[in-house]
C-alpha cells in the first residue's frame, strides 16, 4: 500500500507557475512535450506495472521537476509542417513488410482467405465456412486505417485517394464528408482551432502543470498525496466544495489528459500550422 503524506514536499513552491498566466502556445508545447513521458509512467502504475527499476530510474527526474519545472524545454515534434501531405514511397512499401509482422497475422489471413475464395463467396456459388465469408466480407469492406488500428492500436496518418479531375468545390465538399464521418467511426473527436488564449488561461487557473509535477513525485517515490493537501496547496484555500473533491473530479482527469499523446499531436500541429501562417504574413 501507498505510503500518505500529510503534506507536499516542503521544497515546493506554487508562485513558481505564476508565470504560466503570460504563456502561449509555444511554451505550452514545450513545457508539455517535456512531460509527455509522464503518461506512460502513470499508465503502467495503474497497472500495477511500475517496475522499481522503472521508478528508481525517475526519481532524480521528479525532484528536478519540483525545484525548476519550468525549463522551456527544446522540443523536435515529430510531425510534418501540414497535415495534409502525399503518401511517401517509404510508406507504400512499408505496408508490404506488414505480411511478416506479426501483429497483422489476422488481417493477412482474411487478405489470404480473399484471394482464394474472395471471387465464390461474393457470387454465392459454393458454401464456405462462416470464417472465411466473414473475412472475405471484413477484407474488403475495410479502410486500410481499420487494420492499422486493430493491428497497432493507433493510427496518426489516415491515406486516401483523390481524384483531381473533379471540381474544387465538389473535392472539399466531400473531403468535409470524409473527414466528418472517419473522425466518428474512429472516435477522434472534431478539431477547431481548440488552443486559444482562453484555454491557456484555464489551464493555468485549474494548476493542471503544478498537479502533474506533484504527481509525478509522489508516484516515483511510492507514496500518494492526499487530495485535499493537494487541493491546498495548488489553490491556496481558494476552492469550492468538499476539500479534495476538486482535484478527484476533475483536475486529475484533465491534467492526465493534457499529456495525453492525442493533445500533444494536437498542440504540435497546431504550433506548426500557427508558424507556418505567421511566416507567410512577414
Amino acid at each position: 500500500m501507498k505510503n500518505f503524506v500529510n503534506s507536499v514536499p516542503d521544497d515546493f513552491d506554487i508562485s513558481i507557475y505564476d508565470v504560466c498566466a503570460s504563456w502561449g502556445l509555444k511554451d505550452w508545447v514545450a513545457e508539455l512535450s517535456a512531460r509527455s513521458f509522464m503518461s506512460y509512467v502513470f499508465a503502467k502504475e495503474r497497472e500495477g506495472k511500475l517496475t522499481d527499476e522503472l521508478r528508481s530510474s525517475y526519481v532524480e527526474q521528479a525532484e528536478k521537476f519540483l525545484l525548476t519545472p519550468l525549463r522551456n524545454f527544446c522540443h523536435q515534434p515529430d510531425i510534418y509542417l501540414s497535415p495534409i501531405m502525399d503518401q511517401s514511397a517509404d510508406e507504400f512499401f512499408r505496408g508490404h513488410r506488414v505480411l511478416s509482422d506479426s501483429r497483422y497475422r489476422a488481417w493477412v489471413k482474411r487478405m489470404e482467405d480473399t484471394e482464394k475464395h474472395g471471387d465464390l463467396v461474393l457470387d454465392g456459388d459454393l458454401e464456405f465456412d462462416e470464417e472465411i465469408c466473414r473475412n472475405v466480407h471484413e477484407y474488403l469492406s475495410s479502410p486500410a486505417w481499420k487494420i492499422h488500428r486493430d493491428s497497432l492500436g493507433q493510427v496518426k496518418r489516415f491515406f486516401i485517394g483523390v481524384d483531381l479531375n473533379a471540381s474544387d468545390d465538389y473535392l472539399v465538399k466531400q473531403f468535409r464528408s470524409w473527414i466528418a464521418k472517419t473522425r466518428a467511426e474512429a472516435d477522434i473527436e472534431p478539431k477547431q482551432w481548440l488552443f486559444s488564449d482562453k484555454r491557456f488561461e484555464k489551464w493555468h487557473k485549474d494548476r493542471l502543470l503544478p498537479y502533474l509535477d506533484l504527481t509525478f513525485w509522489a508516484t516515483i517515490n511510492h507514496k500518494k498525496i492526499k487530495p485535499a493537501d493537494m487541493e491546498e496547496i495548488l489553490f491556496q484555500g481558494k476552492f469550492d466544495g468538499f476539500p479534495g473533491e476538486n482535484v478527484t473530479k476533475k483536475i486529475a482527469k484533465e491534467a492526465v489528459k493534457l499529456i495525453s499523446d492525442a493533445t500533444l499531436y494536437a498542440l504540435n500541429v497546431e504550433l506548426r500550422t500557427y508558424e507556418c501562417v505567421m511566416s507567410g504574413k512577414s
